[in-house]
């Protein structure tokens, strides 16, 4: 059974060369958490917003230090698409 590129590879090392390729990383680390909308009168849950999660794997500190990098490098829409379509799925 092999390792998870996580688990095999440090994530300082993989925030060195993430400048090029996250939307690569991003398939196989970056996940979506789901998380009620909640109206504050009722308490009634009306809907949910996705989150992404799973950034530090590659050596991100935050989504937005992610999305800003992804931007910065001409990769913000390819990153947008696969998380819009995990979180659509």
């Amino acid at each position: 059974m092999g390792m998870s590129l996580p688990a095999a590879v440090e994530p300082g090392v993989l925030r060195r060369y993430a400048s090029d390729q996250i939307v690569t990383l991003a398939k196989l680390v970056i996940e979506n958490a789901f998380q009620p909308i909640v109206e504050a009168g009722t308490g009634a849950v009306f809907g949910y917003e996705s989150l992404m999660r799973g950034q530090e794997r590659i050596g991100f500190d935050s989504p937005v230090d992610m999305l800003d990098e992804a931007e910065r490098s001409g990769q913000l829409l390819g990153l947008e698409q696969i998380v819009t379509s995990r979180a659509l799925a």
